[in-house]
């Protein structure tokens, strides 16, 4: 073969290849808005809607103080639940400042 068939065949391949990359790319793109836009609601009518003007009870449920992230009162909420005392305070208190749960510093006691 000569060499500018060799050539002319490998740009093609390549032309191809990109092609398939560009299309593959803008379907995960396309994808990922319509997913996007199926998970964002409209809560305007949680202001509206009567049924939710009525205040809701529950019993044997301990609220906690959001101090300084909604990711420790989550922490608390449920190490309460299980029937121990992590806080914030009480981890910021060990490590000397607050980290993430997935931290390195993180432990569950």
């Amino acid at each position: 073969m000569k060499p500018k068939a060799v050539r002319k065949k490998l740009l093609t391949a390549a032309l191809i290849v990109i092609g398939v990359l560009i299309l593959t790319t803008a379907a995960a793109l396309i994808s990922l808005e319509v997913r996007t836009n199926a998970m964002l609601d409209d809560y305007s009518t949680v202001y509206d809607n009567e049924k939710y003007q009525k205040n809701v009870m529950a019993d044997n449920v301990e609220v906690i103080t959001q101090d300084i992230s909604c990711g420790y009162a989550v922490i608390e909420m449920f190490s309460s639940w299980d029937g121990k005392s992590i806080t914030e305070e009480a981890l910021y208190s060990e490590y000397g400042r607050v980290v993430a749960s997935t931290g390195s510093l993180f432990v569950m006691k």
